[in-house]
């Protein structure tokens, strides 16, 4: 072959491995983001906390048929247990290479697609629940009603006395909220710093109040004893409680699931929301796998959307 014919053969070899390398490239996009499923529901609800797991049970109790929605994962279906906080796990951060914690953030992760989230913004940072039941997996549990008169001036357009009267109460109900037994308190090593932290605080002149948790603390003096499984006693929190915890996954949405009328769809990421002419919604919405790889494209629509992410 003469020098000519070389370049001419080898420029050719070239542009066609190009051509053909991006073909794949676009043909593999193409895939990505062909839709491969379409449901048509009549309601669906975005997120499974709190407001979303009220929703969805009162909704089902009403005889109505709900889709739920939750970027992250069925904890409790998946059958993964939760991770303490002295040994991160699968649990502890949402799709992340470290700890995320707000405190002794010295362990690598493999990502997963864990409850613990945090959004870094330039002058704060949000923490967030991912995963069925919300932000109820990684918040401490506490159950304040606040004082009436600080609500009639933050909301005086309410109906106060149905708040104190009927919702509060009934939320108490549901999320089974208590209180810890004194002697229990007094007694138990674990609360030794609550106790000086209270001595102290009478000495300098403040008042104290127990604060009512959805911890189950009948649960937490059986751990003490080494009759159940340990989960508050273990460093279980803010990762997620495999006891004790009366998370929504074990109240509302459990509730919600006994009617019959609600379906949960972990690890489904909705992407964009279309309000449409006749007033019903598109949503473009994600299937993701427990690495955050995307799975399946999916399109909703429904004729009620609830916002509850």
């Amino acid at each position: 072959m003469d020098r000519k014919s070389f370049i001419k053969t080898s420029a050719l070899a070239i542009s066609g491995f190009y051509f053909l390398q991006s073909e794949l490239f676009h043909a593999s996009e193409r895939r990505n983001n062909q839709i491969q499923e379409y449901h048509d529901v009549p309601i669906v609800i975005i997120g499974s906390g709190y407001g979303g797991a009220v929703s969805a049970l009162r909704l089902c109790e009403a005889g109505k048929k709900v889709v739920l929605l939750e970027m992250g994962l069925n904890w409790e279906k998946a059958g993964i247990p939760f991770s303490n906080l002295l040994k991160p796990g699968k649990s502890s951060a949402w799709l992340k290479n470290k700890s995320i914690a707000p405190f002794m953030n010295i362990f690598s992760l493999t990502p997963f697609t864990g409850t613990l989230d945090r959004l870094d913004f330039d002058h704060i940072k949000i923490w967030a629940g991912r995963g069925v039941g919300g932000g109820s997996l990684v918040n401490g549990g506490m159950a304040v009603t606040p004082k009436e008169s600080y609500f009639k001036e933050v909301f005086p357009d309410l109906d106060a006395e149905k708040f104190y009267n009927h919702y509060f109460p009934l939320v108490q109900e549901e999320l089974k909220v208590n209180v810890i037994d004194e002697q229990f308190l007094k007694d138990c090593p674990y609360y030794k710093f609550t106790r000086v932290g209270e001595e102290e605080a009478h000495k300098a002149g403040f008042k104290t109040i127990r604060v009512p948790n959805v911890y189950d603390f009948k649960y937490m003096e059986k751990e003490f004893r080494n009759e159940v499984p340990r989960s508050a006693l273990n460093t279980e929190v803010i990762y997620g409680n495999n006891h004790g915890k009366n998370s929504l996954d074990k109240t509302y949405l459990r509730k919600a699931l006994e009617t019959g009328n609600l379906e949960i769809l972990d690890l489904h990421r909705v992407q964009t929301i279309h309000l449409n002419d006749d007033k019903s919604y598109t949503l473009n919405v994600q299937q993701i796998d427990t690495s955050g790889a995307l799975l399946t494209n999916k399109v909703f629509t429904c004729k009620k959307l609830i916002l509850s992410a």
